[in-house]
């Protein structure tokens, strides 16, 4: 996943296989969470619940359940009141400046 310039980043094959597992809407989700991620990945589960909710057709119960799905799944990591991306810096490339990975 690539932040740079505002632009999100991720090889195809992977976006396939994340969407073939979580579905459309939580894939939005995810990314939306990757793109407002601090640069080590992570952020405040609350940051997490705000920015979901915000989105058109979310309220605060529903992301929450979206959060908690994408933990189950693996894609999110909880550490205390953080939660951290699976994969920031390697699936998902940060720094277009950074070479994917192979």
């Amino acid at each position: 996943m690539n932040k740079d310039e505002g632009h999100l980043w991720i090889e195809r094959e992977v976006l396939q296989e994340i969407a073939g597992d979580l579905g459309a809407h939580l894939v939005g989700c995810l990314l939306h969470l990757i793109a407002d991620a601090e640069d080590n990945g992570e952020f405040a589960y609350e940051t997490a619940i705000t920015l979901l909710a915000a989105a058109p057709d979310m309220n605060e119960r529903t992301a929450q359940k979206d959060v908690s799905r994408l933990v189950k799944a693996g894609w999110l990591v909880e550490k205390g009141g953080q939660l951290a991306i699976e994969g920031y810096g390697s699936i998902f490339i940060q720094d277009r400046r950074q070479a994917p990975p192979a």
